[in-house]
This record gives structure tokens, sequence and C-alpha cells, in this order.
């Protein structure tokens, strides 16, 4: 029985399980069939980012006094994207994008918030360190 390559509908011969007639043919596959899903990740990712930027920005201003959402939004943050939450030493959530966040305080006034943790990048892996003081 002859196979048939998956993306280029070539005859080809080999094992029994070879889905493809070349490598070539075997990584355009994968990488179509996976580029909706890296996009989805991508965009997603660069929401984060853009949200984590007007974070740390807005801190460097206001440092500890409270603000606006309004003023997070003429910014272009997007209040549905967040990596994580947590929870202030007074218990109150703080929704993060990486290590810079925000407290709800009421609809008009937000908390920026920056972890007690640092994030460093070591060959392209991130680590969490312990407290930073």
């Amino acid at each position: 029985m002859q196979r048939m390559c998956l993306e280029c509908s070539k005859p080809f011969k080999g094992r029994s399980d070879k889905k493809f007639c070349s490598d070539n043919c075997r990584v355009t596959y994968n990488n179509d069939k996976n580029a909706t899903v890296r996009a989805f990740f991508s965009q997603i990712n660069k929401i984060l980012y853009k949200n984590r930027k007007i974070l740390k920005d807005l801190i460097e201003i206001y440092q500890e006094e409270d603000t606006n959402p309004k003023v997070l939004q003429q910014l272009g943050f997007n209040f549905g994207y967040h990596t994580h939450i947590g929870k202030s030493e007074d218990r109150q959530l703080v929704f993060y994008c990486y290590e810079y966040g925000y407290i709800k305080v009421n609809k008009n006034k937000i908390t920026l918030y920056k972890s007690d943790q640092e994030i460093r990048s070591t060959n392209n892996q991130h680590q969490v360190l312990a407290e930073v003081n």
C-alpha cells in the first residue's frame, strides 16, 4: 500500500508510521497546523506586555498614590487580561500583569501595586526570586 504525504500529497516509501515524504513537508505541515494557536497566544502576550508597561510607567509616576482607572484605559490598558491574582498584605485582591498589579478600591479608584518578588531572566528562562527589600 502506497502512502501519501499529508502536506504535498506525493507518494513516498518508508516506515509504516511515516506521514511525510520529507522533513520540509513535516515542518510546513506542523507550522501551518499550529499557526492559529501561535497567533492567538501572540495576541494575548502583546496585550499582557502592554498592560505591564502601562502599570510600570504609572507606578513610577504615581508611586503610592491612588489613580482613576480611566487613566489606564486612556493609555490602552485592557482590564480583561492579567497573568494572575494575588492578595495584598491587607488581604485585598491584586490583579497582576507579571510583577506589576493593581487593587480595585472602588469603581473610580485603583491602587497601583508592585510585587515584592523580583523576576529575572536568564537564558530565556524566568526565575522568581524571593523577597527583595
